[in-house]
This record gives structure tokens, sequence and C-alpha cells, in this order.
């Protein structure tokens, strides 16, 4: 449908490691709204299993029928680090750029070099995840 009216559709999903963050995928598989779309699954390392790091929080999702689905269809993996200190951040409603400087927020809060050192680097891990896909992100 997508196609024939020369749409261009970029689905992101992001996706953690319970089965049930699949849910939406497989309702859109089965109607077949996915079809023609480029379709970046985000697995959002904010959402993964505590126990776990990295990867080894989706583990449980690698056999996923969603997942194959939307890889047989030309689909993107990407994987989401999680940003440490993130609630700090709300808090003091600092932005990623403020954060990444130590610019202090409207109330005066700074993070620190630590904590700002952490927010470049997820930023460079962010950078690097979503390199690959550049080409299909609107």
């Amino acid at each position: 449908m997508l196609q024939a009216n020369n749409f261009k559709v970029t689905f992101l999903f992001p996706v953690g490691s319970d089965p049930d963050y699949l849910a939406p995928v497989a309702r859109l598989l089965e109607m077949n709204l996915l079809e023609g779309a480029d379709i970046i699954m985000a697995l959002n390392g904010a959402l993964a299993d505590e126990s776990s790091t990295g990867m080894a929080g989706f583990k449980s999702l690698a056999d996923a029928p969603e997942i194959k689905a939307i890889r047989e269809m030309g689909g993107q993996l990407v994987f989401m680090p999680k940003l440490p200190g993130a609630r700090v951040l709300a808090e003091h409603r600092l932005t990623l750029s403020q954060a990444a400087a130590d610019h202090p927020a409207e109330d005066g809060f700074r993070l620190g070099v630590t904590r700002s050192f952490q927010v470049r680097r997820w930023l460079a891990e962010m950078d690097q995840s979503f390199d690959r896909i550049t080409g299909i992100l609107p």
C-alpha cells in the first residue's frame, strides 16, 4: 500500500527485553501495514532486564517470530545503550547538550566531570549504533 502510493515511511520501535514489547509489531505485521516501510527496532538498554548488560538482556527475543519477520523484510536492529544518570538529567531538565558540556541547568545544577563524560560517551555510542542506518532515517 505504501509503495503503491509513493509514500516513504520509517517505523522506529523501541523494544525492551520483555516479549510484550513486540505486541504492537505483531499486530502491524498481521495487518500487513509494514510492507514497503523502512523498519528500525531499537533494542533499548534502559528497558532491558536489570540483571543483564548490553545485548545480553535481549537474548530471549532472538528467536521471536516478530524479530525474524522484521529481519526478513529488511528491517534493522540497533542497540541503544542505557544512559547512566538519565533520571538526574530529567529531574533537573538538562538537555543532552547541556549535560555533555557540563553546563548548568536553569536551577543551577551541574552534572560534574564524571557524569558529563558518561553523557558524551553515551552520545558517541548512540552515534555508532545509528550510524549504519542513517540512510533510512527521515
